[in-house]
């Protein structure tokens, strides 16, 4: 193809400097600490987890307002969430590098549902599926 060889080149690295031990001990961390933001996320009122994510990109909604308007208040807090539709949700890339930062994140994100409240933010804009034409 015409894409560069450079990220699977480093992938190739990556795996073989870990070798397959170390590449399995690596996911069930990443496992561990998806359980760990799906849980703490389903304990912040409002919220709601979509589907029954395991591993790695867990999306979410709210039934209290919008979705969108939590994410810029999560944004403004210095945390990157892309927003999705359908249905509108946010949702979170996990790494095994996320752990040290959990507390912080889901701190943030009930004191972010507890600000935004029912607010809504004219931006309908989403990272993967563009808004239809207006005409």
């Amino acid at each position: 193809g015409t894409r560069p060889g450079g990220a699977i080149a480093a992938a190739w690295a990556v795996l073989h400097h870990l070798g397959q031990d170390g590449y399995l001990d690596l996911a069930r961390r990443i496992r561990g600490v998806t359980r760990q933001i799906r849980g703490g996320i389903q304990a912040i009122p409002g919220l709601r987890v979509l589907g029954d994510p395991v591993m790695s990109v867990l999306a979410f909604t709210t039934d209290r307002g919008d979705i969108y308007a939590l994410g810029d208040a999560m944004q403004a807090r210095g945390w990157h969430l892309d927003r999705q539709t359908p249905p509108d949700s946010i949702h979170a890339t996990v790494s095994a590098g996320t752990a040290p930062a959990i507390d912080d994140f889901l701190a943030d994100l009930a004191e972010a549902v507890a600000t935004v409240g029912s607010s809504r933010t004219d931006d309908r804009s989403t990272d993967y599926a563009p808004l239809p034409e207006e005409g």
